[in-house]
């Protein structure tokens, strides 16, 4: 896949989606800084798609520049307030640089947001037990069995509630 896609932006070196699926291969394979090369062209081609400035946040954020992917994350979120994957990656952002009091607000509008959504649950439980929130976890949990029994992230937060 990735000779295909090579080839699509050699020969055409205007087309965003080329450079993106470059660029989310990179993030696959643990590439980060080849993932930023290539989704920053995504990006530069194509500025107001969201799912190209969240992959490229994604990636800053794996190659250790947090302060620009939270501003891509929030660059998102001005274009479109509810976007889901926007708000998790910016919890994810805060999260990392102990900013829970923001980490709590962002995971609260997502949950507004989307409070049927897996991701966002899970996100929801496992930042409550970072807070010692039980009773968030607990809610998040028994939502998001509710929701999606099979889902993995049931069975890890049943376990480590189970320690708590």
């Amino acid at each position: 896949a990735e000779d295909v896609f090579e080839n699509l932006t050699r020969e055409h070196p205007k087309l965003a989606d080329a450079h993106a699926a470059l660029g989310s291969l990179g993030l696959v394979r643990g590439q980060p800084d080849r993932a930023v090369l290539h989704l920053a062209r995504a990006v530069e081609l194509s500025p107001r798609d969201p799912g190209f400035r969240n992959q490229f946040g994604v990636a800053l954020f794996q190659n250790g520049d947090a302060l620009a992917a939270e501003a891509e994350f929030r660059n998102v979120l001005a274009a479109s307030p509810e976007d889901v994957d926007a708000l998790l990656n910016l919890v994810e952002v805060c999260r990392a640089q102990s900013r829970y009091p923001e980490a709590a607000d962002t995971i609260k509008r997502a949950v507004r947001v989307a409070p049927q959504e897996p991701n966002v649950l899970t996100a929801f439980g496992t930042l409550g037990l970072e807070l010692g929130d039980a009773e968030a976890a607990r809610i998040a949990l028994d939502n998001l069995r509710r929701v999606a029994p099979d889902h993995p992230a049931v069975r890890a937060l049943e376990e480590t509630m189970a320690t708590v």
